[in-house]
């Protein structure tokens, strides 16, 4: 019986440690442009970062893309490479950790995607350069 319990424990706890637990979410074209707005974005590029955020992660704040060398956090896709800690370790040029970016607030988002832009422009993010830049972008006159 106690090696029964225990085997549903370890195996329980072996779960538990795999799910990782985000609070993200997919936002809006308005609620992404309220959120730019807030952060004191130029509004002459709110319709830039709502295009690069839609085709860098859909507008998901949870996603996460893994390569080898590095991964792509959050709506922005911020690389782990320069920008932030992997594994739970504070670090990189936003002295943050990568997770930070997986969640449903913004605020951290905006303020290191406004830090690389600062570094590099928009030619940091291949959808942009790929989607938005001499394209049409998204249509924002409905927000209030």
């Amino acid at each position: 019986m106690r090696n029964n319990i225990v085997c549903i424990f370890t195996i329980s706890f072996g779960l538990l440690t795999l799910m990782q637990v985000t609070n993200g979410k997919i936002f809006s074209r308005c609620e992404l442009k309220k959120a730019l707005e807030k952060n004191k974005v130029n509004r002459s590029f709110i319709a830039h970062w709502v295009c690069l955020a839609e085709s860098e992660s859909g507008r998901n704040s949870s996603k996460l893309t893994k390569k080898i060398l590095y991964d792509m956090y959050g709506i922005f896709q911020i690389h782990s490479n320069e920008w932030c800690g992997r594994g739970g370790v504070i670090g990189g040029s936003c002295w943050t950790r990568c997770d930070n970016f997986l969640d449903d607030k913004l605020d951290d988002d905006i303020a290191c995607a406004m830090k690389v832009f600062d570094k590099y422009g928009f030619k940091n993010w291949k959808g942009w350069e790929e989607k938005c830049k001499k394209q049409d972008l998204p249509n924002l006159s409905d927000c209030t």
